[in-house]
């Protein structure tokens, strides 16, 4: 991004993000933004219709600041970029003890025992899991996610880099996906549809017109 300076007669720089184009659309009230010392790029902070918070980086606020009043809904194009991503191996965990006892009082489950009377372990399967998670504060727009590959759409090179396009899920009730690009190295080159995948991912948007 330049800034023209008349009084010099010289363009300025003053930033550089990535841009993704191809986001999901999504109906968010604002509630917040959070605007950046230069007042040409901020952070979204949105609810959705079913009122969960979505938090994102607008890549066109510069352009359109001037449309946006808090409490209003608007369309965004909202996508992810990873900055970590794996295939998960491990596909179950056990849940022992005290700590599968409490888990079954919670979900209301039957409290089953082994023949020397203790508590059977709870095996979770993380294959179908679907999360995304904010992580931290100070970054909002950065969320942990897991999720099946629900598609592989595409094989793309960025400066000497391979990327992915693939679609997760955000919300597994409403079947609602999202594209991610990610790096092929970071998932040793090796994908399939339906593996579980996780990470870390920049969450990124531009109001829709």
């Amino acid at each position: 991004m330049f800034v023209k300076d008349n009084k010099n007669q010289r363009n300025l720089f003053i930033t550089a993000y990535p841009f993704i184009q191809d986001g999901v659309e999504m109906s968010l009230k604002i509630e917040k933004i959070q605007e950046w010392d230069h007042h040409l790029e901020a952070i979204i902070f949105g609810i959705d219709e079913e009122g969960k918070n979505i938090t994102f980086f607008d890549t066109k606020y510069f352009k359109n600041k001037k449309k946006y009043e808090i409490g209003k809904t608007y369309k965004f194009s909202i996508a992810g970029l990873a900055y970590q991503a794996e295939l998960i191996q491990e596909k179950t965990f056990n849940i022992e003890g005290e700590y599968a006892l409490d888990w079954l009082k919670q979900t209301g489950g039957e409290i089953k025992y082994d023949k020397k009377g203790n508590i059977e372990p709870i095996v979770v399967n993380v294959e179908e899991l679907v999360a995304l998670l904010q992580t931290d504060d100070n970054y909002p727009d950065d969320y942990e996610f897991q999720s099946p590959i629900q598609s592989i759409k595409e094989n793309i090179s960025i400066f000497d880099n391979d990327f992915l396009k693939i679609e997760i899920l955000i919300n597994q009730e409403h079947d609602f996906k999202m594209p991610l690009y990610v790096k092929k190295s970071q998932l040793n080159n090796k994908i399939q549809d339906q593996e579980p995948v996780r990470g870390l991912l920049w969450l990124q948007g531009y109001l829709k017109k």
